[in-house]
């Protein structure tokens, strides 16, 4: 896995990015290709979320340079944080983002990765968990996580 950090100034930093580690080489025209950015959870509109949430400029960028390798079948995924009493889940996610709206203008699927079908995997040799079957019917996945800075992680 390769990993390239860039400072986003437009579209052609996700360019850049992507370029720096050859990260489109192995696309195939036709390809079911999903990404996976970090949505996080649903939020107040009041407040914003960015740098919390994989920022859906970058995410429009991701989409257009896969349409430009051939591929159409592009699925949006997340599994967000699910606090029903709060009313906070991958569709709240998907709003407060922008990755809903995104999706729309660009006509790719959202898929909510907590919601079944799943497929059981073994990991570490002996830990089962689940993972959406979206991810396995995908021939190419792309993960758009969020560089954090909060108190959980070290930089």
């Amino acid at each position: 896995m390769a990993v390239a950090v860039v400072k986003y100034t437009d579209l052609n930093s996700i360019h850049r990015a992507i370029e720096m580690v050859d990260g489109l080489a192995e696309l195939k025209p036709g390809d079911k290709v999903l990404i996976k950015p970090n949505a996080l959870m649903g939020g107040s509109p009041k407040v914003s979320c960015r740098g919390i949430t994989t920022s859906p400029e970058v995410v429009k960028g991701v989409i257009q340079m896969v349409k430009e390798k051939g591929c159409s079948d592009i699925t949006i995924a997340e599994g967000a944080v699910d606090i029903p009493g709060l009313k906070l889940d991958t569709d709240a996610a998907f709003v407060w983002s922008g990755l809903k709206a995104l999706a729309e203008e660009e006509g790719v699927r959202l898929v909510d990765l907590n919601k079944p079908p799943h497929r059981e995997v073994v990991i570490l040799g002996d830990q089962e968990m689940e993972i959406g079957e979206a991810v396995f019917d995908a021939d190419f996945v792309i993960n758009i996580p969020v560089m954090k800075t909060h108190a959980q992680t070290r930089v």
